[in-house]
């Protein structure tokens, strides 16, 4: 028989919901929800009103007291507050659930050091095309989290997405600047690439068609030949040809350095975002 887990959900924005969406699609969770804007409670009821018999919303007394596992989804300024509370509520119950964080930035030992001892707990860094069901989670266990608290979280996570363990904390700032912030990179990219087309005189809506599939398509000959990305630009790139003018223009102004020093850039905000907190 199905085992049945009930999700107790702090903060219920973007990536709350997208989560919510996602996770309905299995029937062996019920969902608690904590969110203090009165809109998003209205949003959220109206938008998910089908499921209404399996989500309730609760204070967070109650939730910590109900939830099998509990998500927290607010913002990095606000999770002082909500682990002081998660953590009176712990003693108070003499009970812990799993904990799984989607806070940006905050590490593992800042959230074991103001929770209770040895609770488990999974750090998590989705990206936003999970609203898609298209994501990229990295997962990191804290110290006292077991194998099956890590399975149990690819379990919710891959119904939105590709789960990948992360096994050194100082790694998920890298995520955060690759799979965090990648999908802007991309959108830039594409975004600089219709307005080229759009000066040479395109169509915009057949340059989006273009665009995209070229995109797609590209993306699924690179997995399916392992990430071969040089083997891929020779096959295209025919000596004296269009795209070796291309690829000649990239290497003038040396776009891979440009590429490095943004990637570097948004680590390096990533990394200062954790030291703020854990120097707390």
């Amino acid at each position: 028989m199905m085992k049945r887990f009930k999700l107790g959900i702090i903060g219920c924005g973007n990536m709350g919901q997208a989560l919510l969406s996602s996770a309905l699609k299995n029937k062996s969770f019920s969902f608690f929800i904590c969110e203090k804007r009165l809109e998003v409670i209205k949003q959220i009821k109206e938008r998910f009103k089908i499921y209404k018999r399996r989500i309730e919303f609760l204070d967070i007394d109650r939730l910590v007291e109900l939830s099998d596992i509990l998500i927290i989804a607010v913002k990095p300024q606000d999770i002082d507050i909500v682990l002081k509370n998660i953590k009176e509520k712990i003693d108070f119950y003499k009970r812990a659930p799993l904990i799984i964080s989607i806070a940006a930035g905050i590490t593992t030992d800042y959230l074991e050091k103001r929770l209770k001892d040895k609770i488990r707990l999974i750090r998590a860094m989705p990206n936003i095309a999970i609203l898609v069901e298209e994501g990229m989670i990295a997962l990191k266990r804290g110290r006292f989290a077991k194998d099956s608290d890590l399975n149990l979280a690819k379990d919710i996570f891959s119904l939105m997405g590709k789960t990948v363990e992360i096994k050194k904390e100082e790694d998920m700032d890298i995520v955060t600047a690759l799979s965090g912030s990648g999908p802007a990179y991309v959108a830039y990219i594409i975004e600089a690439i219709l307005k080229a087309t759009a000066k040479l005189g395109l169509d915009k809506a057949l340059s989006q068609r273009l665009i995209y599939q070229t995109f797609l398509g590209t993306l699924k000959l690179l997995i399916k030949n392992d990430f071969a990305t040089q083997d891929l630009i020779l096959k295209v790139a025919s000596k004296k040809g269009t795209t070796e003018r291309a690829l000649d223009v990239f290497k003038k102004y040396q776009l891979d350095k440009i590429i490095y020093k943004a990637i570097n850039s948004a680590f390096r905000r990533a990394r200062e975002i954790s030291f703020m907190f854990n120097k707390k």
